[in-house]
């Protein structure tokens, strides 16, 4: 395909990402909502099993490295 000009090379991509746009909050409500379920089934996991947990570094008799 041959460009008539310069800047139609730009204006083909532009118009594709501007119509994509729309569905863009779809992705963003897909994200938060597969976070939210990961991250919170990790909380629930840790409360109903405490080996989960993991230790803190003072309680591990350890220090802290990031002194």
């Amino acid at each position: 395909m041959r460009l008539k000009n310069e800047n139609e090379k730009w204006i083909q991509p532009r118009a594709a990402s501007i119509a994509g746009l729309p569905f863009f909050w779809n992705t963003l409500a897909g994200n938060a909502f597969y976070v939210a379920m990961l991250f919170g089934v990790m909380a629930l996991a840790e409360k109903r099993f405490p080996s989960l947990r993991e230790p803190l570094a003072a309680e591990a008799g350890r220090e802290l490295a990031f002194r």
